[in-house]
């Protein structure tokens, strides 16, 4: 047992240190907005400041009927975002009858779709998405009534200090690894210290001496 406690502890310690000293994958969410719903793009600064204070860089995805595209790519920097945000919401397209299609927005969303861990979506949008996309995705209605496809989504939207906290880093699980092992193994050692004068081979050690 003292023997695995002090393999675990110098194996934690070391993969702790190296995790802890390797930069973290930055974490992405996307807000996708209907590009021609003045409503829906005064909804989009509560959600991004929600992603910045949790650490997460948020992108800017304007839909159109047939075409969406990264207004603003994933970004920590504030100045930037609301700089552009601004440029774009004094430039809205002219409404359209036709909304925009949830399964096309999806496929444009590369080269970030694979690290997305959140996307929120305000505006009104037609065809339903992969279940796999609807278990990370928020809506909003925005511009019209709520598609039926959306029915499966919380009833009641998730306001920005709700939304999914980012994911803890890898050296935190094998820092509290380490800890255990070593509180464990210390746990043992002083009882050990304390009675080890009252071992029978102690004992002997006295007689002999």
């Amino acid at each position: 047992m003292r023997a695995l406690l002090r393999f675990g502890l110098g194996a934690f310690g070391v993969l702790w240190w190296e995790s802890w000293r390797t930069p973290p994958e930055p974490v992405y969410a996307a807000i996708v907005v209907e590009a021609a719903c003045s409503a829906a793009w005064q909804k989009v600064l509560p959600y991004t400041e929600a992603f910045w204070q949790k650490g997460v860089h948020v992108g800017l995805i304007a839909a159109k009927p047939t075409r969406a595209f990264w207004a603003i790519p994933p970004t920590q920097d504030r100045a930037l975002f609301q700089a552009l945000f601004m440029a774009l919401q004094d430039n809205l397209p002219a409404a359209t009858a036709q909304p925009p299609s949830a399964t096309l927005v999806w496929g444009q969303l590369r080269p970030w779709r694979t690290q997305l861990y959140h996307v929120v979506w305000i505006g009104h949008f037609e065809s339903p998405l992969s279940a796999a996309a609807q278990a990370y995705s928020t809506w909003l209605p925005a511009c019209g009534e709520m598609p039926p496809f959306q029915a499966s989504s919380p009833p009641i939207p998730l306001p920005p200090e709700d939304l999914p906290t980012r994911p803890v880093p890898a050296w935190v699980g094998y820092a509290l690894a380490f800890f255990l092992c070593g509180g464990i193994l210390l746990g043992m050692e002083i009882p050990f210290y304390f009675l080890r004068k009252h071992l029978a081979l102690r004992q002997a050690q006295n007689i002999l001496r």
